[in-house]
C-alpha cells in the first residue's frame, strides 16, 4: 500500500509538473510581447512589477516541488534500504524491488531536469528585463544627445547675432528654454534610471545563496554616463568595484552613496559571526579598492532574515548582526583599513530587502552591506 501511495503521489506530481511548464510558457510569451512593444518608463515599471511577481511564484513553485521530490526520493531510498536489512520472507519479491530503484533513478533525472527548468527560468527573466532596460536607456541616452546638439547649435546661432548686434528678443527666451529643456531631461533621465536600478535589484536579486553570488547593475553605468556628462565624476569607484564584485556581490547607488552587498551565506555559517575562508577572497578585493580610494567612508552593516535565533551567545538576531558586523571591521582593520574610516552596526531584520515568506527571500536578506560615503 506504501509503494501504491508513492506512485499514485509521483503521477499527480508530473500531472502538476505539466502545469507549470504550460505557466512557464505563458510567461516567456508575454516578456517577448514585452520587448517588442514600445513603453514609456512608467509602463514599463508596471509590467515589471507584474513580471516579477509572477517570476517569483513560477519560482517558488519549483521550489516546492523540488523539495517533494526530495521528499519522494529519501521514501524510496529508504524503503530499498529497509529492504536490504530484512530475511528474504520478509522482503519484497525482486521484480518489486528492482520496480523501486528504476522509479527512484527516473525521480532523481526528473528533479534534476527540473531543477535546470528553474535556473532557466530565472535566467531568462533576467535577460529579458535586462535587454527592455538597455533599450529604454538607450532612447533616453539619445534624447539628451539631441538636445544637447541643438542647444549648441542655438548657442553659436544667438552669439554670431548678438556680435552683429542684431539679435531679436525672442532669440534670448529660445536660447534660455532650449538650455531649460536641456536641464530637465538630463534629471529626468536620472530620476528614471535611479528607479530602474531599485526595479532590477528586486527582480535580480532572488538568487539563492547556492546558485552564487549576485551580477552586477547595467544601470551602474548609467549612473557613471550622467556623472561624466554633468561634470560630476571625480573617480572611477564605481568601475573598479564592478571590475572586481562583477560575479562576487551585488552594487547599488543612491544619491551620493554606494552599497555593495554580499550574501551572509558566502561569509558566514548558519547562526554564527566567525568568518569562513571561502569568503575571505571576496573580502580582500574588496578592501583592495577601499585602500585605492581613501576618501569614502564605509559603513558596514549586518542584516538577517526574520527567524528567530536563540542561542547563549547570541539572545535575538539583533546581536548576531552585529557581531558579524564587527567581525567585518575587524578583519578589515587586520588588513589595514584605517579605523577612523569604519563603522559597524547590525540592523537585525528591521530593513529587508524582500518579503521573508519564502527561502529565496530570506537568503536575500540575509547579507552584509558595506555603505560607502564621500567624506
Amino acid at each position: 500500500q506504501e509503494n501504491r501511495a508513492l506512485k499514485n503521489h509521483l503521477e499527480d506530481e508530473k500531472k502538476e509538473k505539466k502545469q507549470y511548464a504550460k505557466e512557464k510558457e505563458i510567461l516567456i510569451k508575454e516578456i517577448k510581447n514585452l520587448r517588442k512593444r514600445p513603453q514609456s518608463v512608467e509602463e514599463l515599471k508596471s509590467e515589471v512589477n507584474e513580471f516579477e511577481s509572477r517570476s517569483r511564484e513560477n519560482q517558488s513553485r519549483y521550489q516546492d516541488l523540488l523539495t517533494e521530490y526530495n521528499t519522494l526520493t529519501q521514501s524510496y531510498e529508504k524503503i530499498l534500504t529497509d529492504q536490504s536489512g530484512k530475511d528474504e520472507e520478509e522482503r519484497l519479491p525482486e521484480k518489486i524491488i528492482q520496480e523501486l530503484e528504476e522509479e527512484l533513478q527516473e525521480l532523481k533525472n526528473e528533479k534534476k531536469e527540473l531543477q535546470k527548468e528553474l535556473n532557466d527560468e530565472k535566467r531568462l527573466f533576467e535577460i529579458s528585463l535586462a535587454r527592455e532596460i538597455r533599450r529604454i536607456e538607450k532612447d533616453w541616452e539619445n534624447k539628451i544627445k539631441r538636445l544637447k546638439t541643438e542647444k549648441i547649435r542655438v548657442t553659436r546661432f544667438a552669439d554670431q547675432i548678438i556680435e552683429e548686434g542684431e539679435a531679436p528678443v525672442w532669440l534670448i527666451t529660445y536660447s534660455d528654454m532650449a538650455t531649460l529643456l536641456l536641464t530637465f531631461f538630463i534629471l529626468y533621465y536620472s530620476i528614471a534610471a535611479v528607479n530602474l536600478d531599485r526595479f532590477k535589484e528586486a527582480i535580480l536579486g532572488t538568487e539563492e545563496a547556492s546558485i552564487g553570488l549576485l551580477e552586477l547593475l547595467d544601470s551602474l553605468e548609467i549612473e557613471e554616463s550622467i556623472q561624466e556628462f554633468t561634470g560630476l565624476k571625480s573617480d572611477n569607484i564605481l568601475s573598479d568595484i564592478t571590475d572586481v564584485v562583477q560575479t562576487q556581490g551585488d552594487v547599488g547607488t543612491s544619491e551620493s552613496k554606494i552599497v555593495v552587498r554580499v550574501p551572509g551565506a558566502t561569509l558566514f555559517p548558519s547562526g554564527s559571526a566567525a568568518l569562513q575562508k571561502s569568503g575571505q577572497p571576496v573580502l580582500d578585493e574588496v578592501i583592495r579598492i577601499f585602500k585605492k580610494y581613501q576618501r569614502y567612508k564605509i559603513h558596514i552593516q549586518g542584516h538577517t532574515d526574520d527567524i528567530p535565533i536563540s542561542t547563549d551567545r547570541f539572545p535575538t538576531n539583533w546581536e548576531l548582526s552585529a557581531a558579524r558586523a564587527t567581525a567585518v571591521l575587524r578583519y578589515f582593520i587586520d588588513r589595514g583599513i584605517e579605523a577612523e574610516r569604519l563603522t559597524a552596526t547590525g540592523y537585525a531584520d528591521t530593513f529587508p530587502l524582500v518579503p521573508n515568506e519564502t527561502p529565496i527571500g530570506r537568503a536575500k536578506n540575509r547579507r552584509v552591506e558595506f555603505v560607502l560615503e564621500k567624506e
